[in-house]
């Protein structure tokens, strides 16, 4: 019997995974800044720290690419489903049903 190896994500899947991702470090990108770091020790520039980019703009892109991610998880997926197992005519499968049935028992 040959073994044939098949993804659970398809390519619609993995695109999703890619733009939420994107916008995950689009988010912490936002939430790091940009431009010239102020002297924190000498002043404590409140609308730098506490903007709308910062507070508001940039948790709202990591929550988009986390719910992109949990979205591309349960999607459905376009990869081809694998072929069923054959099982040839005249092969026997064995079961052991009685060491079930003595660890149902104890």
């Amino acid at each position: 019997m040959s073994y044939q190896h098949h993804l659970l994500f398809g390519k619609k899947n993995f695109t999703i995974v890619l733009i939420g991702i994107g916008l995950m470090v689009l988010g912490f990108l936002l939430m790091v800044g940009g431009g010239d770091a102020p002297d924190l020790t000498t002043t404590y520039p409140e609308d730098t720290l506490y903007g709308f980019r910062r507070t508001v703009l940039a948790p709202f892109f990591v929550l988009a690419g986390l719910g992109a991610q949990i979205f591309a998880i349960f999607s459905k997926s376009d990869a081809p489903a694998p072929p069923e197992k054959v099982i040839k005519k005249g092969s026997t499968v064995k079961k052991n049903y009685s060491k079930n049935k003595k660890r149902a028992k104890v």
